[in-house]
């Protein structure tokens, strides 16, 4: 008696290379840099958000360590990881994509 065995491949693709995740970094000023994964499901920051991230860093700074802020619409929440980064304790973000 003999058994026949099928082996298939759990990835459908096996012959493609993986894809690579390819990042870019943004500069807000004062030391505040953040390094984001370009991903095309994720809005890219764009030049207005950029620019209000650096307000956010020059308003906020260190200064505001116990204030939440709420980002409603955050897109790629670039905004609230930079907050949360700069030590604002209660940064909670929202966004609904299509």
């Amino acid at each position: 008696m003999s058994a026949q065995v099928n082996l298939q491949s759990a990835s459908p693709n096996i012959d493609s290379p993986p894809a690579e995740d390819v990042s870019y970094s943004l500069y807000f000023g004062l030391g505040q840099c953040l390094t984001l994964v370009d991903h095309p499901e994720v809005f890219k920051v764009s030049a207005a958000g950029k620019a209000f991230g650096s307000l956010l860093t020059r308003r906020f700074g260190r200064q505001y360590a116990d204030a939440r802020f709420l980002d409603i619409g955050t897109g790629s929440g670039v905004h609230s990881l930079l907050l949360r980064r700069l030590g604002m304790k209660s940064v909670t973000a929202t966004d609904i994509s299509p």
